[in-house]
């Protein structure tokens, strides 16, 4: 993970603390503290091939058009590259709850709306939100 920032965010990039939000053995998600640059970053690590599902390159697409288009609330995209067999995504942390622990609280009807919105989601190439998966759309973390 080190090596990563490193590689996206330069040699000086210093790690204070870490949250993950999903860690399996395809992908990372997670909210990192650094102290050089002082940031908070929301880090996402995708081994390629994993799920063609999960394309960071259309996640930050979205969100830099959001940001540029809207006044909404969203992330910035500080990185988004490959380091070795990984793809990652680094991104301006965004406070609030992250989409898995909004959907475990919600309503049934909550839950309906939000695969409503996926199925909605799903029609832009390249992009799904995946509530049962975790962090799959701009703003998580």
């Amino acid at each position: 993970m080190a090596d990563v920032l490193h590689a996206a965010l330069g040699a000086r990039a210093r790690v204070e603390r870490v949250e993950w939000y999903a860690r399996h053995e395809h992908y990372i998600a997670c909210g990192v503290e650094l102290s050089q640059p002082r940031l908070h970053v929301v880090l996402k690590l995708s081994e390629a091939g994993d799920r063609p599902n999960r394309d960071f390159g259309s996640m930050a697409a979205i969100a830099r058009l959001v940001r540029a288009q809207t006044s909404v609330p969203t992330l910035e995209v500080l990185a988004q590259g490959s380091y070795q067999s990984w793809k990652y995504l680094i991104t301006s942390h965004l406070p609030g709850v992250t989409w898995d622990e909004a959907f475990r609280v919600a309503s049934a009807e909550q839950r309906s709306s939000a695969q409503q919105l996926n199925r909605g989601y799903c029609g832009i190439e390249g992009f799904a939100v995946s509530p049962a998966r975790g962090h799959e759309y701009p703003g998580s973390g």
